[in-house]
């Protein structure tokens, strides 16, 4: 069982590493081509779609993750499951994705003036939600069948193309409009594929009393995604209330360096959900004993990491980017720390 979570953890950690590497090295080109006060503003947008993606997922993920293999679940009743939280996903999309975007019409001139968020620019960004979230999707389901590789393919196609096309578009002078079209164009361009590899658990069938079983088990994630939001994104805004939005960018860039930690945490916890729930099913009596040891050794592990992190981020930004960049180093130590602690959340 420790050997099938040790291989799956580094497949999914490999692809998320290949993803943040090329991220270190893109990001450079990103710090020529956008200021700082640029790079701020997108992280407010990207926060704002953040929350409303909480909406847009209602919990579905884990839902369709809790029922799939319940005892009570057969090989029959599984494509009905998945297929039905897909459809709710889609509807939920398109449905909350619109009305967000009429609401934050409204306060449009506000969020220009208070925080240099373009109107137009955010309702781009929110729209990339919507094929993120169908990918994520099927990325999960695909989790649930133990295929790594295949998750690895699709999360790793998807980041590449939305990285090299948002590259494109601010080379070509189309600035942070640009920047959030290559996130709605990357991710649509290969919902096919992802539907592909879930095939087998999909069917042109809606079953309304398995949709009110997802909305009933998904729904309190709402609350606690919203906490994760609060806990992940609070930040940035004080800073816009009190600051400004080159400070945003500064800490916004600080966040990156961290976010090391926070790779290794998530690559294990992509293993270590699906795999926990079914060790529990498996070993009852012994469960708890494996679950002590192997979260003791991720905990040490991100303590060596954000050592490491912690100590040559201001070298790699001397290194790689303009002046400008370089007061980001500052931050990453305390958020170092704070993300490993984060991390024994696991």
């Amino acid at each position: 069982m420790i050997k099938s979570l040790l291989k799956d953890t580094a497949i999914y950690g490999l692809s998320d590493m290949i993803l943040k590497v090329l991220a270190f090295f893109t990001f450079p080109i990103f710090a020529h081509l956008l200021s700082v006060s640029e790079y701020g503003v997108m992280q407010l947008i990207t926060t704002i779609s953040g929350i409303v993606a909480i909406f847009i997922n209602l919990g579905i993920n884990n839902a369709v993750s809790r029922y799939y293999y319940d005892p009570e679940m057969n090989e029959v009743g599984r494509p009905l499951l998945v297929s039905t939280g897909l459809y709710m996903l889609l509807i939920s999309s398109l449905v909350v994705t619109f009305v967000a975007s009429v609401l934050f019409f409204f306060v449009k001139d506000y969020l220009q003036v208070k925080f240099e968020v373009v109107w137009l620019v955010l309702v781009i960004g929110l729209a990339s939600n919507i094929p993120t979230q169908l990918i994520q999707y099927a990325n999960d389901t695909i989790r649930l069948h133990f295929s790594p590789l295949k998750f690895t393919i699709l999360a790793f196609i998807k980041n590449l193309a939305a990285i090299f096309l948002s590259i494109w578009f601010l080379k070509n002078g189309k600035g942070l409009e640009g920047y959030f079209e290559a996130l709605l164009i990357g991710p649509l361009v290969f919902i096919p594929l992802a539907l592909f590899f879930i095939k087998k658990d999909l069917r042109l069938k809606w079953d309304t009393a398995v949709a009110k079983k997802l909305f009933r088990y998904g729904y309190p994630f709402i609350f606690a995604s919203l906490g994760y939001w609060l806990f992940g994104s609070i930040d940035r805004w004080l800073l816009g209330v009190y600051s400004n939005s080159e400070e945003i960018g500064l800490y916004s860039i600080a966040f990156k360096f961290a976010t090391l930690i926070l790779f290794i945490s998530s690559a294990f916890g992509q293993a270590w959900s699906p795999l926990a729930i079914k060790m529990m099913k498996d070993a009852p009596t012994d469960y708890k004993t494996a679950f002590s040891s192997i979260l003791t050794i991720l905990y040490a592990v991100l303590c060596i990491i954000g050592i490491g992190v912690s100590l040559f981020s201001y070298e790699f930004l001397r290194f790689t980017t303009p002046q400008a960049y370089w007061p980001a180093a500052n931050s990453v130590v305390f958020l170092s720390m704070a993300l490993v602690i984060n991390g024994t959340t696991q």
